[in-house]
């Protein structure tokens, strides 16, 4: 896959007209039949479209190592906001709630993709939102992060 990316780019940048430095890792292209690169525009425009989806699925599983490893699921409830965090740093994905919209907090099974059964907690707001999240964290932190969540916003309502 690196082979073909390193490819593209440097059919690129040639058509682009910047000198690739001798270090870069392309394919020699000397001989009459290369002027701008070995490649056409159409072929090196073709190249990306076609390596987009191996690119594509390359940087979802590093990402998703890279959250499984360092990820954190961080859970923010202030006065009329809340959120829910799940990420690397920057690269994190947040869900917004009003804190005071939650009916119940639950903890329930979820059928994954490859049909074993994953433990998540689910808040379920006034409107029929539901916002899940934790279906990383080991049993006993799913728990106490239940518990807290569910003591906090449900004071005083029925679960």
């Amino acid at each position: 896959m690196s082979v073909f990316v390193l490819i593209a780019l440097s059919g690129t940048l040639r058509h682009l007209g910047v000198a690739l430095p001798d270090w870069f890792p392309a394919p020699q292209t000397t001989g009459p039949e290369t002027d701008a690169g070995a490649m056409s525009i159409g072929m090196t425009v073709f190249l990306w479209i076609f390596l987009l989806p191996f690119i594509a699925i390359g940087a979802g599983l590093i990402a998703s190592t890279l959250s499984y490893i360092f990820g954190r699921t961080e859970v923010r409830i202030q006065q009329n906001d809340g959120g829910v965090s799940t990420g690397v740093g920057m690269l994190s994905w947040r869900r917004r709630f009003d804190p005071t919209a939650v009916q119940k907090v639950r903890i329930e099974s979820q059928q994954a993709r490859n049909g074993s059964e994953n433990k998540v907690i689910t808040l379920i707001l006034t409107c029929g939102r539901l916002v899940k999240f934790g279906s990383m964290l080991r049993p006993e932190r799913l728990r106490f992060v239940g518990a807290a969540l569910r003591k906090t916003l449900t004071v005083g309502r029925r679960h």
